[in-house]
């Protein structure tokens, strides 16, 4: 009897030893997984960021532009494209105003390769957009990457502050 007790104690050390270690395997796996979970994560908010800032640059170079120029930018890509200045057209996009967009002979592309697109929401306000990781138009939502800007603000800002000056 005593014999079958110690088989059964052994038995059962076994069992536990087992379950502890299918337990820490468990836990190491899933780690693992919460690890590239977390970099695609970490992976996509960079790149929206990224491309927010690409957007917000390029709206700057528009409204200095428009600055120049004195008319507000075409929506459409290729009057867009015409009306950009000769030095911005003779460079690279990306080496000029150090940002994600790429300038192509039809269009300006996001990080995505997917052409950015301009839409004017009224006179003194343009939107610039990325269709995002997703490359469809979720109308500014989803993973859309939007930004807002008026393409007159500095024009208007240096006129006040000529007129506070005088």
């Amino acid at each position: 009897m005593m014999h079958n007790e110690k088989a059964g104690s052994a038995c059962k050390s076994r069992i536990y030893i087992l379950a502890g270690v299918s337990l820490v395997c468990l836990l190491i796996i899933m780690v693992i997984i919460l690890q590239q979970v977390v970099a695609r994560w970490n992976a996509a908010a960079r790149n929206r960021v990224s491309t927010l800032n690409a957007l917000r640059t390029f709206s700057l170079a528009l409204q200095l532009h428009c600055e120049e120029v004195g008319e507000a930018p075409p929506t459409d890509m290729d009057g867009l494209l015409k009306w950009l200045p000769e030095h911005v057209k003779g460079q690279t996009w990306a080496h000029l105003y150090r940002t994600d967009l790429r300038l192509c002979p039809h269009a300006i592309l996001d990080m995505w390769d997917t052409p950015i697109r301009i839409v004017a929401v009224s006179p003194r306000s343009y939107e610039v957009m990325s269709l995002g990781r997703n490359r469809k138009d979720d109308g500014g939502s989803g993973d859309d990457i939007v930004y807002e800007f008026d393409p007159f603000e500095y024009m208007r800002q240096s006129s006040l502050a000529d007129a506070n000056t005088e």
